[in-house]
């Protein structure tokens, strides 16, 4: 999957289908993955951001972000 494709894919998400990408990508990441999609793991983190902006709800990150952070064990289900 290239950049565009991964866009698309970001924007015809739902909002709880998003939040559970940021976990995986962030999970992912920690765990030491290099690509997410055949996309660099910090980019497509990136875009998910830019996603979240685009539709005015970084919240969404940030609470995604949290969860994970407070509780890493969630990796294991990711």
């Amino acid at each position: 999957m290239n950049l565009t494709e991964l866009q698309q894919s970001l924007e015809e998400m739902s909002e709880q289908e998003l939040s559970r990408f940021v976990k995986r990508c962030i999970c992912q990441i920690l765990n030491g993955v290099t690509k997410i999609k055949d996309v660099d793991a910090n980019v497509a983190l990136d875009m998910v951001y830019s996603e979240c902006a685009r539709r005015g709800n970084e919240k969404l990150y940030d609470m995604a972000h949290d969860a994970v952070s407070r509780n890493p064990g969630i990796c294991d289900a990711a």
